[in-house]
């Protein structure tokens, strides 16, 4: 009897083996299906972010994009109007038109000489700056003359 004995439990435990076997192979293909599932997912979420993101990220008022040579630019047809005559600048254009093209930054005096920041250019009484004389430099402002006009600049501008 023990040789069948010793039999019967060799075959319950190859039956037990290969009942580990299986249930081992079967959790470890549930574990790949459910990595590939995770992988699927996540690459389904980076193309919906791209498409997202590329939306936008297009200029607003554009939504299709340009393929080719950039389109020609039509020009408006000329009118039959003769053009204007520009009037020759008066003394006042060009008072207006030097003042904006210089700004006092600033004045300091040294001594017995005083000096001014214009543009940030350190300039002192008889000297040029844009075509323009410095004539005499006050506390708070500068005296030019150009064109034999005379203009004054303000730290208060």
């Amino acid at each position: 009897m023990s040789i069948i004995y010793d039999a019967l439990k060799k075959v319950e435990k190859s039956d037990i083996l290969r009942v580990k076997a299986d249930k081992e192979g079967r959790h470890s293909k549930s574990k790949l299906r459910i990595y590939f599932f995770y992988f699927l997912v996540i690459c389904f979420g980076v193309f919906i972010g791209n498409i997202f993101f590329s939306f936008l990220s297009q200029p607003k008022g554009s939504l299709t994009k340009q393929i080719g040579p950039p389109a020609k630019e039509t020009l408006p047809e000329p009118t039959e109007e003769p053009p204007l005559e520009s009037a020759p600048p008066t003394s006042a254009d060009k008072e207006k038109k030097l003042r904006e093209s210089l700004v006092l930054n600033g004045v300091f005096f040294s001594e017995n000489e005083g000096y001014a920041l214009i543009n940030n250019q350190i300039v002192k009484e008889g000297n040029l700056i844009e075509g323009a004389t410095v004539k005499r430099i006050g506390l708070n402002e500068v005296e030019l003359e150009f064109q034999g006009l005379t203009v004054k600049l303000s730290t208060n501008q």
